[in-house]
């Protein structure tokens, strides 16, 4: 069972609930991991998947948070945009990182006394007690972003499991995963970017806790000295928006951004909306999670067909395939539909890194075979555009630019 609907209804009445709590609350609540009894409002899923969109969301806390609380929340909101910066300047850390999860499961395969370790982690069977109710927490989709920092920090120390490996169970399972977040998140902890390592203890984790868990033991004390990797080439391009014509289009949604009808794309006759299904090639999510995108899925179909007054069509999963990929039968059918709109131009958003490169990709494909194969023209939302411009000169830099940015997009967020 869900813990949140996957619909932009009910993303912006958490929202709105996160609103009215107040500041104090809402600081409260991040600092603290009060127990899945007590999270307050969250809203985190549904801004990863652009359900309720960062402008809204800085909008939604205007009159309620004082300025204080409202810098924290700020920080949150841009983070997830400021990791999409990081890692697309870094492409080659993406590659390695998919390399080192195959290498990881060869190793797997072979020793099973890893094997076994890993499987005890994932279950929550270690024998620490935060440590294993948290595992089953992310399980359920959700965890704290403090435990999600002290759960990495006890996988890769106390436990001695591959970093990638317990991105991977993130990745896999929380509703808000985003590839670039968790990425930096577990970089982090491991002492792999600039910080030193974080090698949480029992003290941190009974003050994160509120005293939950008051005498954790067993914790490794020393961030032992994580292989060094080479360095990776760094890139300060970034794709920008393709030019699109004011002429017919089809719109190509992933599950990265379900609000279509905030494109910037006003001057274009929209005459459908493609809805792609996460291929999932490389099982990169569980079932619950793919559930909630897919329902995010018909949740944006609905709104688009309203808003754009058009067709909707959809290219599913083919949930019989073992390889992953999409029902070739309608494949045929969507290729069918696309021709009869006559509309040359399909429009997309720019992918976050991962898996809707892939489907963007895929989907392209298939269309190509169609006798008027699409022009793809990938366009970018300006709140991207100028954040992620922002990430390149470091975190704090970041941080301290984001009432700039916000300003230069008329976002309202001054008291």
């Amino acid at each position: 069972m869900h813990l949140y609907t996957a619909t932009r209804a009910h993303g912006l009445e958490a929202l709105a609930l996160l609103a009215a709590s107040g500041g104090a609350d809402y600081v409260r609540h991040r600092s603290f991991d009060l127990g899945p009894e007590d999270r307050g409002p969250v809203a985190a899923p549904y801004l990863r998947h652009r359900l309720v969109i960062g402008e809204e969301a800085v909008e939604a806390v205007q009159a309620n948070f004082a300025a204080e609380p409202k810098a924290v929340f700020l920080e949150d909101v841009c983070a997830k945009t400021y990791a999409s910066g990081w890692l697309a300047c870094r492409p080659g850390l993406l590659r390695r990182y998919v390399s080192d999860l195959l290498s990881i499961d060869v190793e797997t395969d072979s020793q099973p006394v890893l094997r076994r370790h890993l499987e005890s982690a994932c279950d929550g069977c270690t024998g620490i007690a935060c440590f294993d109710i948290w595992a089953k927490e992310v399980a359920s989709g959700y965890l704290h972003s403090g435990s999600q920092r002290a759960f990495a920090s006890i996988w890769v120390f106390t436990l001695k499991l591959p970093w990638q490996s317990g991105a991977q169970f993130f990745i896999r399972h929380l509703l808000e995963a985003d590839l670039a977040n968790l990425l930096l998140l577990w970089r982090e902890v491991a002492g792999l970017e600039d910080a030193p390592a974080f090698c949480v203890t029992a003290d941190d984790i009974a003050q994160l806790t509120v005293q939950r868990f008051r005498h954790t033991t067993g914790l490794e004390t020393f961030a032992m000295q994580i292989v060094p990797e080479p360095p990776v080439a760094m890139t300060l391009t970034r794709p920008v928006s393709i030019a699109v014509d004011s002429g017919p289009a089809v719109l190509l949604v992933t599950c990265d951004d379900l609000h279509p009808e905030s494109w910037p794309i006003e001057a274009v006759d929209v005459k459908g909306v493609l809805l792609v299904e996460p291929s999932d090639l490389y099982g990169w999510y569980s079932d619950q999670v793919l559930s909630f995108k897919l329902a995010g899925l018909d949740d944006a179909a609905r709104r688009a067909a309203a808003h754009f007054n058009c067709q909707i069509a959809r290219l599913p999963r083919d949930k019989g395939a073992s390889e992953g990929g999409w029902n070739r039968q309608e494949d045929r059918d969507v290729r069918v539909w696309f021709e009869a709109l006559d509309a040359p131009q399909l429009i997309a958003m720019v992918p976050g890194a991962g898996p809707s490169q892939d489907d963007i990709a895929m989907a392209c494909q298939h269309l190509s075979h169609a006798h008027n194969p699409p022009q793809l023209r990938l366009i970018r939302r300006p709140w991207d555009q100028a954040f992620e411009a922002a990430s390149r000169d470091g975190r704090a830099a970041f941080v301290d630019g984001i009432s700039d940015v916000l300003t230069q997009l008329g976002v309202n967020h001054r008291p």
